[in-house]
């Protein structure tokens, strides 16, 4: 399992995996609702998912993966209803608070660019390419939908505006971290973003002024995956460890570590943040739910 998200009122979990499979969950009783085959027309084969999302409305399930095509589905019927352009190698997704705007971002590999790609929703248009910078690992965009911000191999994070979509030359900040970028997120507010990397290290950055936080700890291996808890006052990380960590994202203090029983290679906070929830890269997958 690859990638998971949450519906926005919780009921739901959508999850990508190796198997080339979207599955839709009923999240209080782990009970499978749907499985849709990531394949395309002209080929018989599934391809592997990396990225998944709902959209806010929870009507829709966008998927990325190991394929030519971003799709969007819908949750009841299964039916794709839009192929977004084409884009190989999508490991990343970011959907705006309305639904209407989308960002992928794909990894350097045969066939692929490298590239984080802007979509609108609603015609399936691609509106714009920006660089990747020897591959993206992760995109996100912020809560007001004025900034994409994006972690490449380079070992970097770099944040673009994006207001009104029509995005100015050039990157606005440059974040330098100490290796490869593999996941960012920002708060619930927009002011901070948090990236996780290959030196073992989650930052905090002042979005506006671009400085650092200070965080007590690092994992013991390399990080997977961030995400800020809905309410602000959490940060969780995975990583190959085998470890979810919980940190104070006021003090940048540790609070709390969780132990899995293999490497992790997501996690996400339920709506309520009162849990996160976490996969692991076993040959016989696990999910995990961890109480704060």
């Amino acid at each position: 399992m690859h990638a998971a998200a949450f519906s926005a009122d919780g009921e739901q979990l959508v999850s990508g995996g190796e198997d080339g499979t979207v599955r839709l969950w009923e999240a209080h009783s782990g009970r499978v609702l749907a499985v849709w085959e990531n394949r395309l027309l002209d080929h018989h084969r599934a391809y592997p998912v990396y990225a998944v999302a709902f959209s806010p409305s929870g009507r829709a399930v966008i998927s990325g993966g190991n394929d030519y095509a971003v799709k969007v589905r819908d949750t009841r019927t299964g039916e794709i209803l839009k192929v977004l352009g084409k884009h190989y190698c999508v490991l990343t997704l970011g959907c705006s608070t309305d639904g209407t705007h989308l960002a992928s971002g794909s990894r350097d590999c045969m066939n692929a660019d490298a590239s984080i790609k802007l979509w609108d929703v609603r015609s399936g248009a691609e509106i714009r390419t920006l660089e990747g910078y020897g591959g993206i690992n992760a995109v996100a965009l912020s809560p007001d939908g004025t900034l994409v911000a994006a972690g490449s191999n380079d070992a970097a994070a770099r944040l673009w505006s994006a207001k009104r979509w029509s995005l100015r030359r050039g990157v606005l900040k440059v974040l330098h971290c100490a290796a490869a970028v593999q996941s960012v997120a920002f708060s619930p507010d927009g002011r901070l973003l948090a990236t996780a990397d290959n030196a073992w290290q989650v930052r905090i950055w002042d979005v506006k002024s671009g400085s650092e936080r200070l965080m007590n700890g690092r994992h013991d291996d390399s990080i997977s995956s961030v995400c800020f808890s809905r309410d602000g006052r959490w940060l969780a990380s995975a990583g190959w460890d085998s470890t979810v960590r919980l940190w104070d994202v006021s003090s940048g203090s540790q609070s709390n570590l969780f132990r899995a029983q293999a490497p992790l290679l997501t996690a996400v906070f339920n709506p309520d943040s009162r849990q996160v929830w976490a996969a692991d890269g076993a040959s016989v997958p696990r999910t995990y739910r961890f109480s704060l």
